[in-house]
């Protein structure tokens, strides 16, 4: 691992944590991850960044990017969601003024903009047909037509795409272009959820508090909390259950054990269906929690489930099923 791109934390819950540009991690599958980036970021070749919603797939992108040769040149993000059939070729290749109504003048497209860097399509499994047909033609022949214009240009780009979606499951079922995977998954990296390698949180716990305000620092009873957590919305769910702990923390500025669960338990009690938490004593340590905050506030139950920020109807609920005790 080259030492210009270590970085290790001095804290003791860091011991193990890797830097890779704005990527930290511990875990062995996220130092595989940094090892492809850098073997990856020194070809041209297009790369398919897969993993599940929340994992960082755009931060991937752009340390592949700030590797690279093309590193001095733009990097130029594009969220193929938002991209409908009618805009697509004036917001991938521009347009020409007077194209289209309202088309008073020219633009460039993301091609031409990105020309001598990277073009990184976000979500890419979201394209529509038509304009997978009409991506697909440009990246064969390296040349694209502005809307409205004459001829075609040049441009030299290199292409990393991002989804959340099984393309290869989707190209089977004829939802999307095999020919066109072909052109664009050719170097994969996958980013594994934050639950498969929960022992990143120690690496991104301490970096994602840096950004805070105030600056919180945090107990390692907290983090073991936190890896009693399922993370469905992963890297972006985890930072922000941390602003929230943060707040609960206050003036004191330590998050301690205690404020990790009362965020974690009011996730849990507005989505009781959903597997959140790993660990089986988890639900119990909840029920517990909440008891001891409604002694404390002499069995005033309304104060109670409104500090903690739970339902009216699910701590009422728990009442009833005796998990919530106020003796």
């Amino acid at each position: 691992m080259a030492t210009n791109d270590t970085t290790l934390y001095p804290a003791d819950l860091t011991q193990n944590v890797v830097k890779l540009g704005p990527l930290v991690g511990a875990s062995r599958v996220s130092k595989h991850l940094f090892n492809q980036i850098r073997a990856y970021a020194q070809t041209d070749y297009p790369v398919l960044i897969t993993g599940e919603s929340g994992t960082g797939k755009e931060l991937v992108a752009q340390t592949v990017h700030s590797l690279s040769l093309r590193r001095k040149s733009t990097f130029i993000p594009v969220n193929c969601g938002s991209l409908g059939s009618a805009l697509a070729g004036s917001e991938l290749f521009g347009h020409v003024r007077g194209a289209f109504t309202g088309a008073d003048r020219s633009r460039k497209g993301a091609f031409s903009a990105a020309n001598g860097g990277t073009l990184f399509l976000d979500e890419f499994g979201e394209l529509t047909h038509s304009v997978q047909a009409t991506l697909l033609r440009a990246l064969e022949t390296g040349e694209i037509r502005a809307v409205g214009a004459d001829s075609n240009s040049r441009t030299n780009i290199r292409l990393i795409c991002a989804t959340n979606v099984d393309l290869w499951s989707a190209a089977n079922r004829g939802d999307f272009r095999d020919d066109l995977l072909f052109r664009v998954d050719v170097l994969r990296l996958h980013i594994p959820p934050l639950r498969d390698r929960l022992s990143d949180l120690d690496a991104l716990v301490p970096h994602l508090l840096e950004r805070l305000k105030d600056r919180p620092q945090i107990d390692p009873a907290g983090i073991q909390v936190l890896k009693t957590y399922h993370w469905p919305g992963n890297v972006r769910e985890l930072r922000n259950v941390l602003t929230r702990c943060a707040i609960r923390a206050g003036a004191y500025r330590q998050i301690e054990g205690e404020h990790v669960a009362d965020v974690l338990m009011c996730i849990q009690a507005r989505s009781p269906s959903l597997p959140l938490h790993t660990d089986p004593n988890f639900r119990t340590q909840t029920f517990e929690t909440v008891s001891r905050r409604l002694r404390e506030n002499g069995g005033d139950r309304r104060r109670t489930y409104q500090s903690l920020g739970i339902p009216r109807s699910t701590f009422y609920r728990w009442l009833r099923e005796g998990k919530v005790v106020d003796r």
